[in-house]
Parts: C-alpha cells; structure tokens; sequence
C-alpha cells in the first residue's frame, strides 16, 4: 500500500489573493531540491505559481498520455505556446523536463546538464510550477516551468 502525503503551500498566481493548494510529495520533494541548489549558489528561492504548476501537471500528463518526451508537444506545441493559451502572463520562461525514477536522481540529472542547470540558476526566474506524473516507461515524468514575472 503507497502512503500519500498531502502538503498544503500558498500559491502565488495572477489573481489579486494568493490561494492554497496541495503539492504531491513528489512536487515538493522536487520544489525543495530545486531550492537548495538555487539558495547554495547565491540565488533566491522560486516561489510557487499556481498557474505554472497547473501547466507543468498538465504538460508531464500530455507526456506519459501521448507517449512522448520533448519540449515540443503534439497537443500544446512549444513552452511558450502552451503558456500562451493557459493565459499565463511572464516575461521571461523556461522549461525543464526529465524521465526518473527518484525525484533526487531528476534534479540531479538537470544539475549534470547544462541547458537545464541554467535554468534552475537563472537569476531572472522567480517563480515555478512542477509536475511529476507516474510513467510505465519512466518511472516518473517531471516538468518544472521556470517564470519570470
């Protein structure tokens, strides 16, 4: 029998009130993991984005549903694009996607690579969304969308 924690954070999104929503553990997990490696090198931690963490639970399930890995996808098109239609207002943004099967294995993987280690360290990003979806494949699919708002 799996054991689900639910933790519940305050989310930022466009709306003038913040509203509180339940992260996966895994979400968190990744959210913390993401944080420590931004706050060891001098940069402040991502807050988490409602509208963004919508976006990135409904791209990783895009993923697994339609048997992909890519930025590009065949329902959505690109980051930008699927940002785009969800209405979600930034100035600057990035994605991050990973197939792990351990959310610490995942974060290291984008910290070995480094397309995806700028991403976490760009200091013009300020808030985030994570999705971590099940995958037969995989084990799990992640996608971090990265916002500068």
């Amino acid at each position: 029998m799996v054991q689900v924690q639910i933790i519940q954070v305050v989310l930022v999104g466009n709306s003038s009130s913040n509203t509180t929503a339940t992260l996966s553990n895994d979400e968190k997990e990744v959210f913390d993991l993401i944080n420590k490696q931004r706050t060891n090198n001098g940069l402040v931690a991502l807050k988490m984005d409602s509208e963004a963490l919508n976006v990135a639970r409904i791209k990783a399930k895009d993923m697994v549903t339609n048997n992909y890995f890519a930025h590009e996808s065949p329902i959505y098109g690109s980051p930008f694009q699927m940002l785009n239609s969800f209405k979600v207002t930034y100035k600057t943004a990035g994605e991050n996607i990973a197939g792990n099967s351990t959310n610490s294995g995942a974060v290291n993987a984008w910290m070995n690579s480094s397309g995806h280690k700028a991403n976490i360290l760009n200091s013009s990003y300020n808030y985030t969304g994570i999705g971590v979806v099940s995958s037969p494949k995989y084990g799990k699919i992640y996608v971090q969308i990265f916002l500068g708002k």
